[in-house]
């Protein structure tokens, strides 16, 4: 399965130029929008994987979602996911609500805890088995699965160097057709 990712950089490039019909020079320009694009093979991935407990108080809800945290948080180091790899996305609790028809009331039912850690994977060929190993260790949803590549600012440097050499080369067709010159 060969995935590949995509940068795409816009750059909007105000160009001024120089037209035989103007009457000041500098109120002349031309407006490009260009884009550049770089592909690339990922290397990478991330994924938030997510741990949630249900129980009768806030306080056991939230231990509960802890002792599922450290167990999946030592699952990941089996797997060699590093630590500063796998971080706190989001920590909530919240009580759970119930529609009693009989007294027309919502009825508290208990608490639930929600831990969000997000993982990033820097062997993708692991991605597999890292993912088996977080749902077996307790966490109960995992979501927004993204592929990346290491390079992703030096790529995103070459996405935007190609967007204004992109704009570039429009201005100087628009100006030359208007019967100007780009200006810098």
């Amino acid at each position: 399965m060969k995935k590949r990712l995509s940068i795409v950089a816009a750059s909007l490039l105000v160009l001024h130029s120089v037209f035989p019909f103007s009457v000041h020079a500098e109120e002349s320009q031309v407006v490009v929008s260009a884009s550049g694009v770089v592909s690339v093979k990922p290397d990478m991935a991330e994924f938030i994987a997510e741990i949630k407990s249900d129980a009768n108080s806030a306080d056991r809800a939230a231990a509960d979602t802890a002792e599922k945290y450290q167990a999946v948080q030592n699952a990941l180091r089996k797997t060699g996911v590093a630590s500063e790899d796998a971080v706190t996305a989001g920590f909530t609790v919240s009580p759970k609500w119930e529609w009693e028809p009989s007294t027309s009331k919502n009825v508290l039912k208990g608490f639930t805890a929600r831990h969000a850690i997000k993982v990033r994977v820097r062997a993708l060929g692991s991605i597999g088995r890292v993912i088996d190993a977080v749902v077996q260790a307790g966490a109960n949803e995992v979501q927004n699965i993204m592929f990346l590549s290491s390079r992703y600012d030096a790529l995103r440097q070459e996405a935007l160097a190609s967007a204004v050499g992109n704009a570039r080369r429009e201005g100087e067709i628009m100006a030359r057709a208007a019967g100007g010159v780009l200006g810098s």
